[in-house]
């Protein structure tokens, strides 16, 4: 579904529904879906967060951080500015 429509509030209320599952392996094939080419960079938070709303989802995608850490370390740098 994610994938059928352009529309890009659509895709996000999409990546809002992933928080409902349950299934361990379903949660891993929606994150390496969520850090793949096919997702905007913007909706891999989204989906990856929405996974982690539950507790099995939280301990999920904690671990699942710490096992890609290097990717999403390297695709989302925090970036700290000095005020004045």
């Amino acid at each position: 579904m994610y994938l059928a429509t352009d529309n890009q509030e659509e895709q996000v209320r999409i990546a809002r529904g992933f928080a409902s599952i349950k299934s361990k392996e379903l949660m891993k094939k929606v994150a390496e879906f969520a850090i793949s080419p096919k997702v905007r960079k913007q909706d891999t938070i989204i989906i990856l967060s929405s996974i982690g709303i539950g507790k099995d989802g939280r301990d999920f995608v904690w671990e699942f951080f710490k096992n890609h850490w290097k990717l999403l370390h390297d695709n989302y740098p925090v970036r700290f500015h000095k005020y004045s």
